[in-house]
């Protein structure tokens, strides 16, 4: 088996998905590789889209939103979008490169891969098999347009919403999200909290703004700041986004309880140091929390997907949704101070996560 995986860079929360089953893969010696499926299109064309993905979703969420919503009110099994349409303007290049590398596999973590062989499939009579993977706690938009042999959802309960929007039962497959490894090891709160020289006895709350560092952070940190004694240290993890990272230093550079972090690839660390977490409800962001198993919070979703990972998440028990600054700090608080309400979130989220759905998902397209 030689397997491609498509991803690219509109968030990400695919990418991570994409790169928690290369690592997988790998770990199990099958030959695998992972492309930005827009760049068989042009590098400038990756660039474009998913720069403006990100301009959108910082800058007006709310266009954002509508467009998300305007897309759920066309999606169709039935009618082929215009997503569809753009993603086989680049097919033929991805079915040659396919060809000419020798993949039999390809796995998709977001939608324009799956849409791009979906042509292949249908309209070259392409072999390769192709598989989808959803990122998020609803079926979006459009993927029940494409051909896939199988498609890994999140969670059980949402088998229904997938049936209605046209798949086949027997396409569905319940594995939960993938995430890396490093959530689902062990790593001792003392550790952890060595390795941050953050001690025992403070309360450590973790705040999370996605890959980009969005959201009301500096909103969220106020109150937060307003409300904590010095026993508190406040870890805020703001991504790739610099502005944000001035904009908190100018803020609250004076103050010791809080530490601005830079894009870190020892998020799992940071988790296991904290008695609470605060982030958006990104698909990937809120599974690998809950894979943690640490208390979560949900701060104000951009509109869209993220606002239905949140109600997901919260009616199951997974994480307390809020939509304010002031919501946010005062539920932070909450949890972090009342062991029993924490407890029973941290049982939820171990009832319903699969930390090994990486694995499994590989167990399965090996067999």
């Amino acid at each position: 088996m030689k397997v491609l995986i498509l991803s690219t860079n509109t968030g990400q929360g695919h990418n991570t998905a994409g790169r928690a089953m290369l690592e997988a893969l790998k770990r199990r010696g099958v030959d695998a590789d992972m492309k930005d499926v827009l760049t068989f299109g042009s590098r400038r064309a990756s660039e474009i889209i998913s720069g403006g993905y990100v301009r959108m979703t910082q800058n007006s969420p709310k266009t954002f939103g509508r467009l998300y919503r305007a897309g759920e009110a066309i999606s169709s099994d039935k009618l082929r979008s215009p997503v569809y349409y753009a993603n086989r303007l680049y097919a033929e290049r991805l079915g040659e490169f396919i060809s000419a590398n020798g993949y039999d596999t390809v796995l998709s973590p977001h939608l324009f891969g799956a849409e791009a062989m979906s042509f292949l499939r249908r309209r070259r009579g392409m072999k390769t098999r192709s598989f989808g993977i959803a990122t998020d706690y609803v079926c979006t938009p459009f993927w029940e347009e494409t051909d896939v042999d199988l498609f890994f959802i999140p969670h059980e309960k949402l088998r229904a919403d997938y049936e209605r929007k046209g798949f086949a039962p027997e396409r569905l497959i319940a594995t939960g999200i993938p995430v890396s490894h490093v959530f689902s090891e062990p790593i001792e709160r003392t550790e952890a909290r060595r390795t941050l020289s953050v001690p025992d006895s403070a309360r450590v709350i973790m705040l999370m703004g996605g890959s980009m560092g969005f959201g009301d952070l500096p909103d969220i940190i106020g109150e937060l700041l307003r409300r904590c004694g010095d026993d508190t240290r406040i870890f805020s993890l703001i991504g790739s986004n610099e502005k944000m990272a001035s904009l908190l230093k100018e803020r609250f550079g004076s103050d010791g309880r809080l530490t601005v972090v830079p894009f870190t690839r020892e998020v799992a660390v940071y988790m296991a140091a904290s008695d609470v977490l605060l982030s958006k409800p990104g698909g990937l962001s809120s599974t690998e929390a809950a894979v943690k198993n640490i208390p979560l919070v949900h701060t104000a979703p951009i509109p869209g997907c993220e606002t239905i990972n949140a109600r997901f998440f919260d009616e199951n028990g997974l994480s307390v949704g809020t939509f304010s600054p002031k919501e946010s700090a005062l539920a932070a608080l909450w949890l972090s101070s009342d062991s029993a309400a924490s407890e029973r979130m941290l049982y939820a989220q171990g009832q319903n996560m699969n930390k090994n759905a990486a694995d499994d998902i590989c167990s399965i397209i090996e067999g």
